[in-house]
């Protein structure tokens, strides 16, 4: 569990751990220089299989996750953000799923979940099929709630763990690179709670002059041999239009609409065509 300023759920989402059902777990805490009372919070939990680490000064989230992990002892890892939850049952459910599914060996197991905002609940189907994983992830048709992964600490170092020159899409970068060559099990029942909100991560990203899809762009380039990498691409771009038509950027705006190709067009229309009819 990485930390920065996260004092507003966090009592929420570490109790989570606490109750999991799933008694050999450890949490890494890693603090990474906040100045609220996220300390406070964690240091009010008594657990012997909880562990507290600080910076003395911020790094960015992909670093700070890869400092983290390499204190983790387990042979799996879990990611919680500070303002998700989990379900009791969740660890439970996932070592269980990878028990009955042990003939296919797989390296990360992740589940579906359900999104809070602003006090309401919203679900998200999660179409998953093993056969395609690696090309829904290259054309962003699988969004893998990141609170819910479990990851074989093995393959995450065997890969050397999450790209630092991807501060916003890490994520997204490692399950491509894992997917490429590895199996991925669902487990399609909602056991996390996924909160949005103004000030999360994804959301201040999504705001930033368009950045975040600049660097989703840059992590699937070395896949564009593959069709689906380019779809993908195309998401990002069209995504992008909209931010600039959004904050009224006319230059931008018409610069990247000069700058797209044939194809680029080709894949806006099918993507807004699936997206609204």
């Amino acid at each position: 569990m990485n930390c920065l300023n996260g004092e507003e759920f966090l009592e929420s989402a570490i109790s989570s751990v606490m109750n999991q059902t799933y008694p050999h777990w450890e949490l890494i805490f890693y603090n990474n220089a906040s100045v609220d009372q996220s300390k406070n919070i964690f240091l009010s939990f008594t657990d012997e299989r909880m562990k507290y680490f600080e910076r003395t000064s911020t790094i960015e989230i992909a670093l700070a996750r890869n400092d983290a992990l390499l204190h983790a002892s387990g042979a799996w890892i879990a990611i919680l953000d500070v303002d998700d939850v989990w379900s009791d049952d969740k660890l439970e459910q996932q070592l269980q799923a990878l028990e009955d599914n042990h003939l296919i060996d797989p390296k990360v197991i992740f589940t579906s979940c359900e999104v809070l905002e602003k006090n309401k609940k919203i679900y998200i189907n999660q179409d998953f099929s093993p056969d395609t994983v690696f090309n829904d992830l290259l054309s962003l048709n699988l969004s893998v709630p990141w609170s819910s992964v479990l990851i074989n600490k093995e393959t995450f170092f065997s890969l050397q763990g999450f790209n630092s020159a991807y501060p916003s899409a890490h994520d997204l970068d490692f399950l491509i690179r894992c997917a490429k060559s590895n199996t991925l099990l669902h487990v399609d029942k909602n056991l996390v709670s996924i909160r949005r909100h103004k000030n999360s991560l994804s959301s201040i990203n999504k705001n930033k002059k368009g950045n975040y899809f600049f660097e989703i762009m840059d992590v699937l380039k070395p896949y564009l041999e593959f069709e689906a990498a380019v779809l993908g691409t195309s998401k990002m771009k069209l995504s992008y239009i909209f931010l600039l038509f959004k904050n009224i950027e006319i230059i931008a705006l018409c610069q990247t609409l000069i700058e797209a190709s044939r194809r680029d067009f080709k894949y806006f229309f099918i993507i807004l065509y699936q997206r609204f009819f």
